[in-house]
């Protein structure tokens, strides 16, 4: 009995999805940007930095306090999160408010270097993944 060959399999990679996926963010930023010049993508990229690194820096102040669950918090960040963010607290007053933080070199440097790592830690994660080693 012969067997049909089957016409060879089209292998898309986890290298190419993330590629096609950063092609349609960016095509959809700038369709947002066109269709809405002064709305959110302006605000946030080009404009507006009243909130500019909260996400970094109102989690290192609620764990400055040592009790993040008590500060009236509008969000709530997994333990592990408030965990890591410690040691960073350490390094600057954070419990002033958000638009004072950004003359602090300390606090600036602090989430600077979370950046960093946070960014080297992915990329690295990302390699393991690629190569398939656990």
């Amino acid at each position: 009995m012969s067997e049909a060959s089957s016409p060879p399999k089209t292998h898309i990679s986890l290298c190419h999805i993330v590629q096609i996926i950063l092609g349609v963010s960016l095509i959809l930023f700038a369709a947002g940007l066109l269709t809405d010049p002064l709305g959110t993508q302006q605000n946030l990229f080009f404009r507006k930095f009243d909130d500019l690194l909260a996400d970094f820096f109102n989690p290192v102040a609620h764990t400055a306090n040592r009790n993040p669950y008590t500060t009236g918090a509008h969000t709530i960040c997994p333990p592990l999160y408030y965990l890591i963010m410690y040691p960073l607290s350490l390094l600057a007053d954070y419990t002033k408010p958000l638009n004072e933080l950004y003359s602090n070199s300390a606090a600036v440097v602090s989430a600077i270097l979370f950046c960093v790592f946070s960014e080297f830690f992915l990329f690295y994660m990302l390699h393991k993944f690629m190569r398939g080693k656990k």
